[in-house]
């Protein structure tokens, strides 16, 4: 017998769909061997998300195609890298453009849970060269993401942890790069909710949801997010997930970010990160900081 709640199963969807994207990605690239392409993993990766039957067959955020991107960076001005979103064109996966030694990649997915419409999104930048300076500043971004997520608690407005999160960036040089085209405020974020992970859909949602019509049920899930920005005011939940995801880039400093989410099960906290077999491709695990690495459960 245990006195422990049954976990509440929006939360588990979110787990379970974090978890597929992070293990189906570490395969995605072993799999391309030494031919390491944008599009090859972003084709790979949409093959076994998609073949998993409690995943729809396509990620949320679209565009990019399938609600998949990969994209490669290299020096001296890792001009791959500085995107404003991965929805724009010129950002797509492309073909033509192999990762090297040396590369910086950052690789996104959205998978959605087929049954709940929970989605459990994964971003991560990997990166197994030589360049000190380069994994200084990896060290920094992955050191300023574990202090926010685990900044956050139950009752703190989500305004404050983009203040927090902000302060952080300022303190660092560095400067947030995150920006969403759904943000009514128009400003920079560093993260957002999951919804219906502590509210309920709208009889209106619901339609869009169950329509039949995947950009319409898309777009229903995207329009649903509140945002973690200087503005928003909602408090976190007792039962809430979200994402944080700031994008740090510096002068001469590549774009930078660790997308892990946070989740609150009944009061009861959990970082979701999910790397440690993807960092284990590039020896990331044993030149990130150990203790952010223990925050947020990557060992």
């Amino acid at each position: 017998m245990t006195n422990e709640s049954a976990p509440d199963p929006r939360i588990a969807a979110v787990v379970y769909a974090r978890k597929a994207a992070a293990v189906t990605l570490a395969e995605a690239i072993r799999a391309g061997d030494s031919q390491v392409t944008e599009k090859g993993v972003c084709d790979r990766w949409s093959a076994l998300l998609a073949a998993d039957p409690r995943l729809l067959a396509e990620g949320w955020y679209q565009p990019p195609p399938n609600g998949v991107s990969a994209l490669i960076g290299e020096g001296p001005d890792w001009a791959r890298m500085s995107y404003v979103s991965l929805r724009h064109q010129q950002t797509w996966p492309r073909d033509d453009i192999q990762l090297k030694p040396g590369s910086l990649m950052y690789a996104y997915a959205s998978p959605v849970v087929a049954d709940s419409f929970m989605i459990g999104d994964l971003g991560v930048t990997v990166y197994g060269g030589e360049d000190e300076q380069i994994w200084e500043h990896l060290s920094t971004c992955f050191e300023i993401t574990a202090a926010v997520a685990a900044y956050a608690e139950v009752g703190m407005e989500l305004r404050e942890l983009y203040n927090f999160a902000a302060g952080l960036m300022e303190k660092a040089a560095l400067v947030n790069e995150t920006y969403s085209t759904t943000d009514v405020s128009g400003g920079v974020d560093i993260g957002h909710t999951l919804p219906w992970t502590y509210e309920e859909p709208t009889t209106e949602q619901l339609g869009e949801l169950r329509s039949g019509d995947f950009r319409r049920m898309a777009k229903a899930i995207s329009m649903a997010r509140l945002f973690h920005n200087a503005e928003e005011r909602q408090k976190i939940e007792p039962t809430m997930a979200f994402t944080v995801e700031p994008r740090m880039a510096g002068p001469d400093r590549p774009l930078a970010s660790f997308h892990v989410l946070v989740s609150f099960d009944q009061g009861v906290k959990r970082i979701h990160c999910d790397f440690a077999e993807i960092f284990s491709l590039f020896g990331m695990n044993s030149r990130l900081p150990q203790q952010a690495l223990t925050t947020l459960g990557c060992l």
